[in-house]
């Protein structure tokens, strides 16, 4: 802007080499957005416009988020992107939506229209897709409250996760109970392994080798009282421990994870590692997440593996060039839910109740670890947050619950394939 005499200010006329000129030729390289384009591509050029520098955008691109939070980010931005397609706007309104732009939205999304599924979706489902857009949208809009907590979306929000609760029956994330931890435990004792001849064809090792595996999945989740993405932050190297006692025999196996949810209100001198904690080996090799555990990182130890991961998948492909990978959250998630399913937990139980059972395990279903020699008595509540690791109002608020009065069947229900 000139002044009254013609002259430029100093700060409006940066010298070239300057690094407000270097950002002023990157930001005329931005390309304004269009339909269709991805969420990053959308999210660098807004942001671009907005004058962040382009370091600071990338920085953001490759590192703000997990993997696994940017792809469901990428899966909540498409199915936005496509609506504001169907209803014939432009990728201004996507860019900068008003609350009436999101909730008809939302509304779109409750009804099933933009899923291949057509049903009436979850509340849960919703407020995730409606995040997503607030989350991505707040990053380049001036607006003082995201558009996810305007007072009509929050509105809508809290209308459908009524009408779940009140009106459609739906058990909502925060458990009132959990499952019997038993069920898990006697499926497994009822299907002990045995493993393969050398002799044997491919076909019977790797089912052998997923077996293993999910058992492990299953026992390690409620032992460590662990999320299916602290499963995934194991690796063998520097995260798994075997005990050995003076006679050498292997006396239990010390667990903790590299970077995991609460990674950033972890002690700097932590480095990223949470502490150990040691599960002992007991006498019922069925059910003795030591022992199994051992003889999995044994036989996948013989495979071509892309990564140190501990759980990795059974079979190598191409995309890996023929070794066999790290299995992520969801994939975990999966394999603790069909060990669940196998072992007749009730099917309104999610995978991640697999942590609240695994509180209740240490606390009031502690019988089933005395009466396997993993422990001795039932833990204090602050044993079982050390565990867990939460905190007092975490544990009481969402994870201190009862087990759900059940009844083992006489008959406990088949591998899958038998």
């Amino acid at each position: 802007m000139a002044t009254d005499d013609g002259d430029v200010p100093f700060a409006a006329c940066p010298s070239p080499t300057s690094p407000f000129a270097v950002l002023g030729d990157r930001q005329a390289a931005a390309e304004p957005t269009t339909l269709g384009d991805g969420r990053v591509s959308v999210m660098r050029a807004n942001l671009l416009q907005q004058g962040v520098a382009v370091d600071a955008v990338q920085a953001m691109v490759d590192h703000r988020w997990a993997n696994s939070t940017g792809s469901n980010l990428d899966v909540g931005w498409r199915q936005w992107d496509a609506f504001c397609v169907s209803q014939g706007w432009s990728s201004a309104i996507r860019d900068n939506p008003s609350a009436v732009h999101v909730v008809n939205f939302l509304a779109a999304v409750r009804s099933g229209s933009l899923s291949t599924k057509n049903r009436l979706m979850t509340a849960q489902w919703v407020r995730k897709l409606r995040s997503c857009v607030s989350i991505m949208v707040s990053m380049w809009t001036s607006s003082n409250v995201r558009i996810g907590a305007h007072p009509l979306v929050s509105a809508y929000i809290d209308a459908i996760e009524k009408e779940d609760y009140l009106a459609l029956d739906r058990r909502v994330y925060r458990y009132d109970d959990t499952w019997d931890p038993e069920l898990v435990f006697a499926y497994i004792s009822a299907h002990p392994l045995t493993a393969p001849l050398a002799t044997s064809k491919p076909a019977v090792f790797i089912a052998y080798i997923s077996s293993l595996r999910d058992f492990c999945v299953a026992l390690g989740r409620l032992l460590l009282a662990c999320r299916s993405s602290d499963l995934a932050c194991i690796s063998r190297e520097d995260c798994v421990r075997f005990e050995h006692g003076d006679d050498g025999v292997v006396t239990g196996v010390s667990i903790r994870f590299y970077r995991p949810k609460e990674r950033n209100s972890m002690p700097t001198n932590s480095r990223g590692y949470t502490r150990w904690v040691t599960i002992p080996a007991i006498s019922d090799k069925s059910v003795c997440f030591c022992t199994l555990l051992r003889e999995y990182v044994t036989c996948t130890g013989l495979l071509p593996r892309d990564g140190d991961a501990l759980f990795v998948t059974e079979r190598a492909d191409r995309k890996h060039n023929g070794r066999v990978w790290a299995l992520s959250s969801e994939r975990l998630a999966k394999r603790m839910r069909s060990v669940m399913s196998l072992a007749g937990v009730p099917e309104d139980f999610m995978s991640h109740s697999g942590r609240h059972a695994g509180i209740a395990l240490r606390k009031a279903g502690a019988d089933t670890l005395i009466s396997r020699g993993y422990q001795t008595a039932p833990w204090c509540d602050e044993q079982v947050m050390n565990l867990a690791r939460m905190s007092a109002r975490t544990y009481v608020t969402h994870y201190l619950r009862s087990i759900r009065a059940a009844e083992l069947d006489e008959g406990v229900p088949p591998v899958a394939g038998s």
